[in-house]
Parts: structure tokens; sequence; C-alpha cells
């Protein structure tokens, strides 16, 4: 066009309009890369895990659950975290395989369940005087959203126990987080 017509102002339109074309198919995947990288969850995922950690609070012989973790990783790989308190008497077993079953069905592709039996509690608190049993929720308990920074656990390291910066909340009713 610069040549037969003389329009000097069509390459700088043209430039512009492909770095338009170019930003706007980069933005969604920007959107996508940062949601991945943030850990979120789809809000729909998120209440229907909401809904799960009710059943799981229903079943039998299951009295708490503590330590939730739900993240996503590629926009379809959805992980879960968590432990979930027992009576002494319930078959562990069973139970950590029907909270596995469950999450399944909401298309959760990887879950750590860790089952821990009430008297694990009494074991170690009697080992280790100064240990707090962590907040856990409970049938009739609300839950609220929370998000705690600074955890150095990650998610895909086996790290003694020792070395996790472990959160949780005073027995004491004093209403404070320590880590």
């Amino acid at each position: 066009m610069i040549q037969y017509f003389g329009w000097k102002w069509v390459d700088p339109l043209c430039s512009l309009i492909l770095s338009m074309l170019i930003l706007g198919s980069v933005i969604p995947l920007l959107k996508q890369s940062m949601a991945t990288l943030m850990q979120n969850m789809p809000p729909k995922t998120e209440e229907e895990f909401e809904h799960i950690l009710h059943e799981i609070l229903n079943m039998e012989g299951v009295m708490s659950y503590s330590n939730v973790h739900l993240w996503q990783l590629k926009s379809v790989f959805n992980i879960v975290s968590l432990h979930v308190q027992v009576s002494d008497d319930a078959n562990d077993q069973i139970i950590r395989l029907k909270i596995l079953k469950i999450l399944k069905s909401i298309n959760i592709t990887q879950a750590s369940v860790q089952v821990e039996k009430e008297n694990f509690f009494h074991r170690i608190s009697a080992l280790c005087p100064s240990y707090k049993i962590p907040q856990r929720i409970t049938k009739g308990v609300a839950i609220g959203h929370t998000s705690v920074s600074g955890n150095f656990c990650h998610h895909n390291e086996v790290v003694p126990l020792l070395l996790c910066r472990l959160s949780y909340y005073d027995n004491d009713n004093s209403g404070q987080w320590y880590h």
C-alpha cells in the first residue's frame, strides 16, 4: 500500500491491529496461568467441596476434620489434603476409602486423607505436653473462609514434621492463632 498509493500510515495501523490480536489471544492464557499459580478453585468446585465436607462429618465414626487444603493445577487437576479424626472403634481404612470415593465424585483427581484416631491425640499429648491440638471442625460448627500465608511446607515434598511450619489454634479460649 505504501509503494502503490503512498499511504505511510498503513504500516503502523497494521502493526497496531496485529498487536491487538496477539494481546487478545494472550489475555486468556495469562488469566489461566495466574489462576494456576495462585492455586485458585472455581466457585462451583468450592461449593461442592463444602457439601462434601458436611457429608464427611455425617459419616459413621467421623468426629471432626482439620487441616483442609484444596487447590487446582492445570485448570482441571484438583487436589485435596485433609485430616479426619475418627472414634477409636471406627474402621479407619473403610472411612478413608469412602472419603476418597466421595472426593472422586466431584472430580478431585488427587487426594491425601490422613485418618487420626482419638487415642492418637491423647498419646501425643502425653509424650509432648506442649503439643497443641489443631482446630477441628465438628458437627454444628460454622465454616469460615480464611487465607493463611507463611506455610513453609510444599505440596509435593516429603518434609520431616519438625521442619514444617505448623499453625494451630490455642485451645484455652484466648482466640489466638500460633505458627
